[in-house]
């Protein structure tokens, strides 16, 4: 509970300077927070509210709060954050391509076929991403990005494709 006297906090344990109208001080111990608050409020302490933590929120797309406890949206929302978002959806992609990709080379090296599913679950794959790239660079205003940012990504599941 942050106390002041004459503008200046007081904190638990700190020992402070009473001065009355008279020009007489009064030196007070560490001790005084243990006082009621009628008794500090008496000897000239003053309470003041604490300022309410601020909520969290989300980094990627809020820098912080305004002088009126709005969010404030970044300004390079619309292109550093998509960029990111944008590289990382590939990585994505990548990583969900990854695990079929020795289908190919055996491809390569044996003439050994492809199997449907394989071929299908990749068609699907880079479809998705597609689809997900035409929307990322279709955002021109941050309440499309944010309604986007915030959908869910459904890149295709390999066991809906025997896989």
């Amino acid at each position: 509970m942050p106390w002041k006297y004459a503008n200046t906090v007081i904190k638990p344990y700190q020992s402070w300077q009473q001065t009355h109208a008279n020009n007489d001080v009064v030196l007070h111990s560490g001790d005084w927070y243990r006082w009621t608050d009628e008794e500090k409020i008496a000897a000239g302490l003053v309470f003041i509210e604490p300022n309410p933590k601020p909520k969290s929120f989300d980094r990627t797309i809020y820098s912080g709060y305004d002088e009126d406890g709005n969010l404030v949206v970044k300004e390079d929302l619309l292109t550093d954050v998509r960029n990111s978002i944008l590289i990382s959806l590939k990585e994505a992609t990548s990583n969900l391509l990854n695990p079929t990709d020795w289908y190919y080379t055996r491809k390569m090296e044996t003439g050994q076929d492809v199997p449907d599913d394989v071929v299908n679950y990749r068609t699907a794959v880079r479809n998705h991403l597609t689809s997900l790239e035409s929307s990322w660079e279709a955002v021109t205003d941050d309440e499309s990005f944010k309604s986007l940012y915030y959908a869910e990504d459904n890149f295709p599941n390999p066991e809906d494709y025997n896989l």
